[in-house]
């Protein structure tokens, strides 16, 4: 176990340690493309697969022909582009994080929203977000749809409660989304009273889970996930599961582990408590779709 720390530099590093010391033949890494294509740069010579939970960026599909993931910021930035030009808006305002998270989905909404977008970027470490909705309100109020990308719970608390202040919740009723708003209890209980309305795309609703795979999602958060959120830990779970599974049918040599990956297929898929799933061409996951969500009364609902 190696921490990457979401950086470039500790990722090559942490590579280098788990393959030239460890011998691990399966690396499952964590959150970053950055961190992802970094550690690439290690696995692909040394002949290691790589699977992702949930390291996002689209960019990643072309890289490398061992690289799986569950996540990717393509399917979800086309459905919520879909769903918000069904509702015949013209022009979206996007407020974003600047982070490599949030710069790749924006991207990829660029590409998949027909219309007009306007953007204004805020920095990782910003905490005066009262300022920020001061100076954007205006802009807001021109536009037909408002989309926020966080990263983490503190901007996502201190953007809604700004939004709140400044009356920009009521005035866009029906017309704010995000992406993966509710996975943290942290934001979620700070904010529900507040989230009434907006849209959110997500992968799995985890508040409607069957029993057994919510008791799954309590015990990973409560003794292997350490500030995870709980669609992460269990995405880290399966991907923890399906490496382990390869290993222990194929042995030690690469194809065959990738081999047992692509083995999967619409007629015989993988099966887990959240859903079924395969790998694409691409090597994503094909499984749950995308929904996006209302939010009312603290739950989601009209998943579409």
């Amino acid at each position: 176990i190696e921490d990457w720390k979401c950086e470039w530099k500790s990722a090559s590093s942490a590579a280098q340690k788990l393959i030239w010391i460890d011998k691990v033949k399966v690396i499952v890494w964590w959150f970053c493309s950055a961190e992802t294509i970094a550690a690439w740069t290690i696995a692909q010579p040394n002949r290691v697969v790589m699977i992702s939970p949930v390291s996002s960026s689209p960019d990643i599909a072309n890289i490398w022909d061992y690289i799986f993931r569950f996540y990717n910021d393509a399917y979800v930035t086309k459905k919520l582009s879909d769903h918000v030009q069904s509702l015949w808006a013209n022009k979206i305002f996007v407020l974003a994080e600047n982070t490599d998270v949030s710069i790749g989905f924006l991207k990829w909404l660029k590409s998949s929203f027909k219309w007009e977008i306007e953007e204004q970027m805020y920095q990782k470490e910003e905490k005066d977000f009262q300022m920020i909705a001061k100076q954007i309100k205006s802009k807001i109020n021109e536009s037909d749809f408002l989309i926020f990308l966080p990263s983490s719970d503190e901007s996502t608390i201190g953007i809604i409660n700004a939004f709140d202040k400044e009356w920009i919740l009521s005035t866009m009723k029906g017309r704010i989304a995000s992406n993966e708003i509710v996975n943290s209890a942290t934001s979620y209980d700070a904010l529900w009273t507040k989230l009434d309305w907006i849209k959110t795309t997500q992968l799995i609703n985890l508040w409607a889970l069957p029993s057994s795979a919510k008791d799954l999602k309590d015990d990973m958060l409560k003794n292997f996930s350490i500030n995870s959120d709980p669609l992460r830990a269990v995405l880290e779970w399966d991907a923890m599961q399906l490496a382990i599974d390869a290993v222990v049918e194929a042995g030690n040599n690469w194809e065959k582990i990738k081999n047992y990956f692509t083995s999967y297929n619409s007629s015989s898929p993988r099966k887990w408590y959240f859903g079924d799933y395969y790998f694409t061409p691409e090597r994503d996951a094909h499984w749950l779709d995308f929904l996006v969500y209302e939010i009312k009364d603290g739950q989601l609902v009209n998943g579409k």
